[in-house]
């Protein structure tokens, strides 16, 4: 028969079960604090580092983007900051992007921007590279930056005149690009031969601009043609044959091939007084129809003058073209108004 428990007995092993509680308790909280502690370190410290090296791999290979989002996106890490700097720097130098490029290097420290100059090479270089390939605009930039070339400030306004007068010709201003270039070549020699030869191609991009209204503006074309016609070889050529059509058609009225006359006439009439030749050769061209008995020709060819009675005068008294109106036979406006 078992003895009944003591007091002191139930009490003991109460202890006994709450002390193996706690080392339970214990246990579990330690193995959370460990589970924790692997966790925060894998993703604070071996997830960044591996991460860090795969943008500094990419980095080395000189793949400048995939090496600038992978550092942006360790933030603080180590000097992931200051090297996502560079490698944002050198992605928009490779991606072409010169203008963002320059800001960002000036925004580097100085160990960084060596670093730049190392893996691009020479601003100055590349400056002259562009000249030649006529890259005037990544010239500047290239310019710009290189701080330590004494023919810097030169280059540049060479480059800003060059770049402004191109605007300018492109606006139409040919005579105030022409007026800028000449004035900076009297000063400075830097790029005086692209400079010369964008002067001396205004005046064939002029003239085309000019030669382009010929057919629905003469007037305009010659009086922009007259301007250049002593610097511009082939303005000079187009105003001379013009002038020759012009006395061609006036020899030929003189004549009295009044039908020549009005052909050649026809082709300039926006030029000096061509158009009032046509119609005086018109008038006399009647009056010569109407001395021959064509009567109705000389009619027809009387309604294509405005205003064909201020041109009777050129006729002598006794013309026949009057006789045929005063006398009666037919009426210009028999049929329809006078047409210009």
């Amino acid at each position: 028969m078992s003895r009944k428990e003591s007091i002191y007995e139930k009490e003991r092993r109460a202890i006994k079960k709450k002390a193996k509680r706690r080392v339970r308790l214990m246990s579990t909280a330690l193995a959370f604090v460990i589970v924790f502690s692997l966790i925060a370190c894998y993703a604070l410290v071996l997830k960044p580092a591996k991460n860090y090296e795969i943008a500094e791999d990419a980095m080395n290979r000189g793949d400048w983007a995939a090496a600038r989002d992978g550092f942006k996106a360790l933030g603080s890490f180590r000097d992931s900051r200051r090297l996502a700097s560079y490698t944002e720097c050198m992605a928009l130098f490779d991606a072409g992007e010169l203008s963002k490029a320059a800001d960002a290097y000036l925004a580097l420290r100085k160990e960084d921007q060596l670093n730049v100059q190392l893996s691009l090479g020479s601003f100055g270089e590349m400056a002259e590279n562009a000249v030649d390939e006529g890259k005037y605009r990544e010239a500047y930039v290239y310019y710009s930056l290189d701080a330590d070339n004494p023919e810097r400030d030169d280059a540049m306004y060479a480059i800003s005149v060059y770049l402004d007068s191109e605007q300018l010709i492109a606006e139409k201003r040919y005579d105030e690009a022409r007026s800028e270039i000449t004035a900076y070549l009297s000063q400075s020699h830097a790029l005086s031969a692209p400079l010369q030869n964008l002067m001396d191609g205004s005046y064939e991009t002029e003239f085309n601009y000019y030669d382009s209204f010929t057919w629905t503006d003469l007037a305009f074309a010659v009086n922009g043609m007259e301007a250049i016609r002593d610097e511009y070889e082939p303005a000079h050529v187009y105003l001379r044959d013009l002038r020759s059509a012009y006395y061609g058609g006036v020899l030929s009225m003189n004549e009295g091939k009044y039908q020549d006359a009005i052909a050649q006439f026809e082709d300039i009439q926006a030029y000096a007084d061509s158009a009032v030749k046509m119609d005086e050769c018109r008038v006399l061209l009647a009056n010569q129809q109407a001395e021959a008995g064509q009567d109705q020709a000389a009619l027809e060819t009387v309604k294509l003058v405005a205003n064909w009675q201020d041109y009777l005068e050129l006729l002598p008294e006794d013309n026949s073209l009057s006789s045929l109106l005063l006398a009666g036979k037919a009426s210009p406006e028999d049929d329809n108004e006078p047409n210009a």
